[in-house]
Parts: C-alpha cells; sequence; structure tokens
C-alpha cells in the first residue's frame, strides 16, 4: 500500500513540476512528456499559485528547525525546495506574460 500512495504522489509531482516549468508549444511538435499540454501559461495562474503555496510551506517548514547548527542541512533543504517553488511561479508568470503579449500582437 505504501509504495503505491508513494508512487501515485511522485508522479503526480512529476507532472506538476514538469509543468510548472515546461516552456510554451512549439510548432515542431516537440513537447516535454510529463508536462500539460499548453505548458505553464495551461495552467495559469493555477501552477503559479500552487507554486506559491509550496514556497510558503517549505519555508516554514525550514523555520520550524530554529538555529541549531546541528539542524542546519534540513534548513537548507527547505530553503532551497522554497527558493525552487518560487523561481518556478516567477519564471511561469513571466512565460505567461510573454505568451499574452505574443498572442495579442
Amino acid at each position: 500500500f505504501v509504495p503505491l500512495f508513494i508512487l501515485a504522489t511522485a508522479y503526480a509531482f512529476a507532472r506538476f513540476a514538469f509543468s510548472l516549468y515546461a516552456p510554451a508549444p512549439r510548432p515542431s511538435g516537440l513537447a516535454w512528456r510529463l508536462s500539460s499540454r499548453d505548458g505553464a501559461a495551461g495552467g495559469w495562474p493555477y501552477l503559479q499559485l500552487i507554486a506559491c503555496i509550496l514556497c510558503a510551506w517549505a519555508l516554514w517548514r525550514a523555520w520550524l528547525y530554529g538555529h541549531a547548527p546541528e539542524l542546519l542541512p534540513f534548513c537548507l533543504y527547505w530553503s532551497g525546495f522554497a527558493l525552487w517553488g518560487a523561481a518556478g511561479a516567477a519564471l511561469g508568470a513571466a512565460d505567461c506574460r510573454i505568451q499574452s503579449r505574443a498572442d495579442t500582437a
């Protein structure tokens, strides 16, 4: 039971991560296999909102460790995860703006 649950959540997270960082669709038809068909712009603003919530949650987890020197690796791990989520939200928002400008031009 536990391994199937872990595989299912890992697959769901992989779909989210690839969709968050996926580029806009290209005319060549090449796309990222695990991402959504439209890339990050297709999930706007939901993917970026989930990434911001994930960032806040990871920062909260890092803050819970306090300032104990022996827990620094855990704090750095959660801080890096928060940075990953923030970067994904920012890059996805920028990609959506670029794509909307290209659509209106």
